[in-house]
């Protein structure tokens, strides 16, 4: 069971970090190597923390916790930051 979750953990940092490269194609900035490298390892730390948080208190299987994991690198500080002044009832 140890392996099957390393090996999710390990598929859900590099799944964030390639959704952090695509947000750098996507933007206007102009790409460098630092701004490209930068991205992979933001989006991998979140969806590192969010595999954790998610693993510590969850009875999903490890896939999904893996699929939510890249769902919240995505959306990263601003999504996450909105999504808890919607929970909090602030504007």
């Amino acid at each position: 069971m140890t392996s099957e979750i390393m090996g999710h953990a390990i598929a859900a940092l590099i799944a964030s970090g390639i959704v952090g490269i695509s947000k750098a194609l996507l933007s206007p900035a102009p790409l460098t190597f630092r701004a490209v490298i930068g991205r992979f390892i933001e989006h991998s730390g979140w969806g590192a923390g969010a595999f954790t948080a998610l693993l510590y208190d969850s009875d999903l299987p490890p896939l999904g916790i893996a699929a939510l994991a890249v769902l919240l690198a995505s959306m990263g500080q601003s999504g996450l930051g909105m999504m808890l002044r919607v929970w909090r009832g602030a504007k």
